[in-house]
């Protein structure tokens, strides 16, 4: 099965505010999410699509889809990353 992300322009413009040490995490612990499955990931309450992952007091908002492939009998994955956010700031919407 093969993965594919997606940022978008509101989940890049807020991976720009971190420090670097913060900003390498959340790619690091997302890729990592990808990849393996791996990671500290909740389905959040009021919204059965979207999920965060934990890193440090950081939240990673994000969507995910499979996508079947008939001939090659693959899977793709696409995740869709929507914001990047402070504990404080992520769940307000």
């Amino acid at each position: 099965m093969t993965a594919q992300l997606y940022w978008t322009d509101a989940a890049l413009r807020d991976l720009r505010r971190l420090d670097m040490i913060t900003h390498e995490r959340v790619i690091a612990a997302m890729t990592r999410f990808v990849e393996t499955g791996h990671g500290d990931v909740k389905r959040l309450r009021g919204n059965p699509v979207e999920f965060r992952l934990r890193v440090g007091n950081v939240r990673v908002r994000f969507s995910y889809e499979i996508e079947a492939v008939q001939e090659s009998n693959t899977a793709t994955s696409i995740f869709v990353i929507h914001r990047v956010l402070p504990r404080d700031r992520a769940y307000r919407d």
